[in-house]
Formats: structure tokens, C-alpha cells, sequence
């Protein structure tokens, strides 16, 4: 039996929501797959995939700032990154070693391949957009350097329903120096299979949080005083251990509510988009992709009015 290993970033749960379809396909072409990972992301495909083999691979989560320009904060992580890319390589390697994989998938994981094992690398920033106010040169540069990593796999998965112009993502999947082969492969979201499920439970007001600290937990203090102020009957799913959610409770949740607000994350725009529900979306402050994604989503959403 061929072995796969699959390894998603755990920078909040998108990333490892998106590779839940991953791994039903890899089972279902009769693989045996093992999940390496870290964090509330490996805790979650542990509880979706119970009976699979795991592996821990800490990897690197950015530190944001309370206030100031985000995209400094996060050039002044730059070297602690590809530190961590590096050692995240080299564990890589030492898996395959003893473990003899047949196929890497990574999602969003630059260290995560190795050389002579076919190796995928699932992601939609191919340019992206760092931070609000990020100068031009600096996002270039990003971009540029994005790709020379991206380049060492052998193919790119682009987890959208068309390359750039024409996807979800828009400008973040425009190939900025990429050499690799790039192949669209739809909406990627574990709630997919309850499109159309009857909702058992109903609300009015849906809160979705997600997204890194501090800004994580002042969207949710946010949205429980609004809610609660409103008078309406609501939910709000975080993702914390006492609030964990199946999929298709997630799903019926999304299906059953009048009004949702979440975050512009692009994993939670996947969700949406597969269920055919729309939301409020709001960026995370000083993050420039989800600022760019909601304005594109709410273009889009205009298109389709028309």
C-alpha cells in the first residue's frame, strides 16, 4: 500500500479544515496516510480522522501586534520563518527516512517536501497581499521569494475554481515567478457533502471566529456584546475545545442561520461558498488578503445580483 504524508500549517483551523477532502481522496485511492502537524490544527484532523497515524511537526505562527503597521511586525519575523523552514525540512526528511513515503501534500508548509519523494504543496497566495500599508517592493519581494520555495515542489494545488483572473482568489493566486505546473483544484471545505442537508437547529445571528491572537479573541468579545445587545437568538462558533463543532454541525449551523458574520479568512470563504450562503464579512485588522478578499467577494456577490 502507497504511504502518503500530509501537513497542514496550523496558523488558526483553515488550513486544516481544506485538507479534510485531502485525506478522504488520498484514503480513497487506497493510500495509507499519515498526518504530521501541530496545535488546535493537528487536534482536528486527529478527531476527524481518528484511526490514521500522526506525527508532530511544530511550525512557525507569526506574531501579531496590538497596534502599529502589521506588515513591520511580520518582515521582522522573516528570519525566525525561514529558520523554521529549515527545520521543518530537515524533520521532513528524517519522517521520510523512516518512514518511506510515496507522496508529500503540504499545505501551505514551504520545508515540508523531499527530494526524490513527489511532493504537492497546496496554497492560494502565490502573491500575497501581507499586511494594510505593506510597501510594493517588500510585497514583491515576498512574492519572489514565495516562489523560489513554492519551485521545489513538484506540482502546485490551488485550492480554487479557476487560475488567476478568473477564481475566488483573484490577485492572491496571480503566479509571480512560478515554474511548476499549477492546477486548480476547486473549493476545497469539509462541509462540502451537507449542501444539502435539512438543519436541525436555527438561529438568527451566526458568529464564525477564526483567525490569529490577540484580534481572535476581541472578534469574539465583539460579536457576543453585539448579539447579546440585539435581542436575537445566536450562536458563536470559536473552535475552542468546549465549543467544538463536526462538520455537519458547522454546516447545519451555516445552513440554519438568517444572518452570519465571520471573518474574511479564505478557508471560512471556501465554507460559505460550498453551502451557497453569503455572510458579513470582516477583515482582520491590518491584514491585507482578507481586506482584499471581502472586497472581491462583495464584487462578486454584486455580479451575481445583476
Amino acid at each position: 500500500m502507497p504511504k502518503a504524508l500530509l501537513s497542514p500549517l496550523d496558523w488558526g483551523l483553515g488550513h486544516a479544515t481544506r485538507c479534510v477532502p485531502i485525506v478522504n481522496r488520498l484514503i480513497s485511492k487506497g493510500y495509507e496516510v499519515h498526518i504530521a502537524g501541530s496545535g488546535r490544527s493537528l487536534e482536528l484532523l486527529r478527531r476527524e480522522f481518528p484511526t490514521l497515524e500522526w506525527r508532530k511537526l511544530p511550525s512557525f505562527s507569526p506574531r501579531y501586534l496590538h497596534r502599529g503597521p502589521q506588515w513591520l511586525a511580520i518582515a521582522l519575523q522573516t528570519p525566525e520563518f525561514l529558520l523554521r523552514i529549515a527545520i521543518e525540512h530537515f524533520q521532513t526528511r528524517m519522517l521520510v527516512r523512516r518512514e518511506r513515503y510515496d507522496l508529500i501534500i503540504s499545505d501551505n508548509r514551504y520545508g515540508v517536501r523531499c527530494r526524490g519523494v513527489r511532493s504537492a504543496i497546496i496554497t492560494h497566495q502565490l502573491s500575497p497581499h501581507i499586511a494594510s500599508g505593506a510597501p510594493r517592493w517588500l510585497e514583491w519581494l515576498v512574492a519572489r521569494s514565495l516562489a523560489l520555495l513554492i519551485n521545489r515542489f513538484d506540482v502546485c494545488l490551488l485550492p480554487d475554481i479557476a487560475p488567476y483572473p478568473n477564481g475566488i482568489a483573484g490577485e492572491l493566486s496571480r503566479p509571480n515567478g512560478l515554474k511548476i505546473r499549477l492546477c486548480a483544484v476547486g473549493v476545497l471545505s469539509r462541509l462540502a457533502p451537507f449542501r444539502d442537508i435539512e438543519p436541525r437547529r436555527r438561529v438568527e445571528l451566526l458568529g464564525i471566529v477564526s483567525g490569529p491572537e490577540p484580534q481572535r479573541t476581541i472578534f469574539e468579545e465583539r460579536l457576543r456584546r453585539e448579539f447579546e445587545a440585539s435581542g436575537k437568538t445566536f450562536f458563536i462558533a470559536n473552535g475552542k475545545p468546549d465549543n467544538n463543532l463536526t462538520a455537519r454541525e458547522l454546516a447545519e449551523l451555516i445552513l440554519g442561520a438568517e444572518q452570519i458574520v465571520c471573518r474574511s479568512g479564505y478557508s471560512t470563504i471556501m465554507d460559505l461558498v460550498a453551502l451557497g450562503r453569503t455572510a458579513t464579512l470582516i477583515a482582520t485588522p491590518g491584514q491585507g488578503e482578507q481586506e482584499l478578499l471581502a472586497k472581491r467577494e462583495a464584487q462578486r456577490l454584486r455580479r451575481v445580483d445583476r
